[in-house]
């Protein structure tokens, strides 16, 4: 039987003689004769306790996050056609992740090279922050050796 108390629901079902009893009396709690009905109070006491903690935790006051718009140039060459500006500008976009180069494996020298260099043709980049990134291919990784590392 589920009854309201305090804004909660509680559920009181007492176990008497081999059959649920939905109201218990204090004698057959006293006596002996009703069997886990400390566990089910004890059990709806956690229960409850976790439910308010949680609530409780949960009204940390945080600032509101900054959102920075960036994004990531991939080609070899940089020359940022008139849309690529124009959206740049109208998203406000500050960052821009810039691929240098490839590091690419060379099986004559057995070691690992850099490759498609980045050329620069356009100007505008200096309007804005430049994170270098590196693209480091799978066969690279699978045949380095890991002295070569250092």
């Amino acid at each position: 039987m589920l009854i309201p108390t305090a804004g909660y629901f509680t559920f009181l079902i007492f176990y008497v003689d081999g059959r649920f009893c939905e109201n218990p009396t204090f004698e057959n709690m006293i006596s002996g004769k009703g069997k886990n009905i400390w566990k089910l109070h004890s059990t709806f006491f956690m229960l409850m306790l976790a439910l308010l903690f949680s609530f409780l935790s949960c009204k940390e006051k945080r600032e509101p996050r900054q959102i920075e718009r960036s994004f990531y140039y991939w080609k070899s060459a940089l020359k940022l056609t008139d849309f690529e500006k124009q959206r740049l500008d109208s998203l406000q976009v500050k960052t821009i992740y810039l691929k240098f180069f490839d590091v690419d494996w060379d099986e004559t020298t057995r070691k690992a090279k850099p490759v498609a260099k980045l050329r620069i043709e356009d100007s505008t980049i200096k309007n804005f922050s430049i994170i270098p990134t590196v693209f480091i291919t799978n066969a690279c990784i699978q045949k380095i050796d890991t002295s070569q590392l250092a």
